[in-house]
């Protein structure tokens, strides 16, 4: 059985830059990676460009792929209840986005556990200054 790999790339405008996102698929894994693209619209020699010398330097995170149920059929009504019951379970926003919101939560909470770290440490130093500092003063005199 042979792996399909494919990959799509997003510009969209998001004031003020121009931001790329590019989702890759690859047998059951989702990859995506959002990059900022610059103030005016790209062009495709800039894309090519930035897929030829930069891809190896984009962070993808991976994410867990949904596999897509076999479309058929619905009736208009039926199918405005499961979209809104869609959006009230899951919220509003393309798999990307939710996959980028994921991405910003993760990096957010490896920073404040490295930021308490720091900060802890910071405390036991000023601790250890005091105690240093109250023992000198009270050595024999």
């Amino acid at each position: 059985m042979t792996n399909i790999v494919s990959g799509t790339l997003t510009v969209i405008f998001d004031p003020p830059f121009y931001k790329g996102i590019f989702e890759c698929h690859f047998a059951e894994t989702y990859q995506i990676a959002q990059v900022i693209l610059g103030t005016s619209a790209p062009t495709s020699r800039q894309i090519e460009e930035f897929l030829i010398h930069r891809w190896k330097s984009l962070d993808f995170f991976q994410s867990d792929q949904v596999p897509i149920p076999l479309i058929r059929k619905i009736s208009p009504k039926r199918l405005s209840r499961l979209a809104n019951k869609s959006i009230r379970t899951t919220g509003v926003g393309t798999k990307a986005q939710q996959a980028l919101q994921k991405q910003r939560e993760s990096k957010k909470a490896a920073h404040k556990k490295q930021y308490k770290m720091f900060r802890d440490q910071q405390k036991q130093l000023i601790y250890q200054k005091k105690r240093k500092k109250h023992q000198e003063k009270h050595k024999g005199h």
